[in-house]
């Protein structure tokens, strides 16, 4: 087997470990993804970086992430540059974004918050903690967050939840 045959065969297996919502050449691809059944403005960010020397075209704002390692349930640690720069966008009520699989476009949302009001992250298992309007929670490739109005005490308070796929 020529040395070029074997670069090429082995490429597509190191790229799946780069991290970021599967590698190209996969049919199917696992990304983030942002259900937001409130009536409420969220905001999403899509490739957020800890390197906040300053801000760019690509990332022209600044995302306040409490949880950069994207585990929300567990301690978590924010941005090591905190706030980290990302580029922010709007998801409208009751839509939702990421989550693709088999299909194109391949969109890979990386963390929400809620700009104006305060919303509780509930957590897998149980217990919650309320996160602060403008607080970004980080999600993984092969998470959803889903946000819901306050049904649980009809306060209207959204409560989101982390849920692995």
């Amino acid at each position: 087997m020529h040395i070029f045959s074997i670069i090429a065969f082995l490429l597509p297996a190191l790229g799946a470990f780069a991290g970021s919502c599967s590698p190209d050449w996969s049919p199917c691809r696992a990304c983030g993804k942002i259900k937001n059944n409130t009536g409420y403005n969220i905001k999403i960010t899509k490739n957020p970086s800890n390197n906040n020397s300053k801000t760019t075209t690509a990332r022209p704002h600044w995302c306040d992430i409490f949880n950069w390692s994207g585990t929300a349930w567990s301690n978590p640690h924010s941005c090591p540059n905190r706030p980290c720069i990302c580029k922010q966008e709007t998801l409208g009520p009751h839509k939702t974004i990421g989550g693709n699989r088999c299909s194109s476009p391949y969109v890979d949302p990386d963390a929400f918050c809620l700009a104006d009001r305060d919303y509780v992250l509930v957590q897998p298992g149980g217990g919650s903690r309320r996160v602060r309007k403008g607080v970004w929670t980080r999600i993984h490739d092969d998470e959803t967050a889903e946000c819901n109005y306050g049904v649980l005490d009809g306060s209207g308070t959204a409560y989101c939840k982390i849920i692995k796929d």
